[in-house]
């Protein structure tokens, strides 16, 4: 019956995880068991916060990160890439995309996916076709108004865009991933001395002359920019746009720029590589962005966010288990596809208007 109750064990594929799901509906127990396989296998873990008040308002507690999925009394919260859902006798229900009050209950979903921190990090883009790297750097980190560029922040970014990827370089915008989402995520703060930057802690930068994850650095260290004073652990929504040279310059709301790269550290081997970055600077995709950057941009929001985002573990473990050289040319035949895929998205609907003119002027010939 409706009431009755159900104990089952669900076994996250790749994980060998036991779950155990207490007081559901057995018409729920199989999307809960899939839901939360799902959620385990994607990375994301759950935060809460208790308020006085039911809207989530008033006096707050303190902040809990808890396993994903979280267990209620007869209910469930899972969070996964399509947002955070409320699994309980009254059937499944929407709280919110990432960030939701449920009974006086803040559930905020974070992920593990690697990127800069949304609120806070900034970017220089250039506004002059013509504009210098130290022209642009004057304008947006030198306190001088020549109009060739501006401090943005990076989720102002969109594919085409030019940003300095260093004090010295000029770099285009491939695409500029998590741009229409808000996915939250643990992160580093770094304060150095001349400002600071807060990425996740597998996201690689130059640290003591080496390409070295966050979690690595140390007080002490040095960046390309500033030398390390301070750690300290945020959480905050994500972004990471990504750049033909593999590189880009980010500072905080205030202070100088460093150098970071746009990749986290299981792709870093491969991507920042020689043969890696050739492939990003001459690959299809990238000179589809150069050609048609706004629908590239679109493309990538629309199809490829959710594609990446809910396959990023296996993705980790395919990195993991391909040599590096096998590894380059399966990421070029990806781009292939992906490429071929764009075109179909960018002209399927005209292509499609002139085989059906040629067909019915074919056809008007013959008659």
């Amino acid at each position: 019956s409706a009431a009755r109750k159900a104990s089952v064990d669900c076994y996250s594929a790749g994980q060998g995880k036991r779950l155990r799901l207490f007081e559901l509906h057995m018409g729920m127990i199989k999307t809960a068991c899939v839901l939360a396989t799902f959620a385990l296998a994607t990375g994301y873990t759950i935060t809460t916060v208790a308020y006085s008040e039911q809207d989530c308002t008033g006096t707050s507690g303190n902040v809990l990160e808890v396993e994903n999925p979280y267990y209620l009394p007869g209910s469930i919260v899972v969070c996964q890439p399509t947002g955070i859902e409320l699994l309980d006798e009254a059937g499944v229900s929407r709280i919110a995309d990432w960030n939701g009050c449920s009974n006086g209950v803040q559930f905020t979903c974070v992920s593990s996916l690697p990127c800069f921190a949304r609120e806070s990090t900034h970017t220089c883009r250039l506004l002059s076709t013509d504009a210098t790297p130290s022209g642009a750097y004057g304008d947006c980190f030198g306190g001088r108004s020549e109009g060739v560029a501006e401090k943005v922040l990076m989720s102002a970014l969109r594919a085409g865009d030019r940003v300095l990827s260093t004090k010295d370089e000029i770099a285009s915008v491939i695409v500029n991933q998590h741009a229409q989402i808000s996915v939250y995520t643990r992160m580093v703060n770094i304060k150095h001395s001349a400002g600071s930057i807060e990425l996740t802690p597998d996201h690689v930068l130059p640290v003591d002359g080496k390409l070295s994850p966050a979690s690595n650095v140390a007080v002490g260290s040095h960046l390309e920019g500033g030398k390390v004073e301070s750690i300290s652990y945020t959480t905050d929504a994500i972004i990471n746009a990504l750049t033909t040279s593999g590189r880009i310059l980010v500072a905080g709301r205030e202070g100088l720029p460093v150098v970071a790269t746009h990749a986290p550290e299981w792709l870093a081997s491969v991507m920042l590589a020689p043969a890696g970055m050739f492939l990003t600077r001459y690959s299809l995709s990238t000179a589809l962005s150069r050609v048609f950057p706004q629908s590239v941009q679109a493309f990538y929001d629309e199809h490829l966010e959710a594609l990446f985002s809910q396959n990023h573990g296996s993705l980790d473990a395919i990195v993991q288990a391909v040599p590096p050289a096998v590894l380059v040319a399966v990421i070029a035949m990806l781009d292939a596809g992906i490429a071929a895929t764009f075109l179909a998205y960018k002209f399927g609907a005209a292509l499609l208007a002139v085989a059906v003119v040629a067909l019915v002027a074919s056809k008007a010939r013959k008659a």
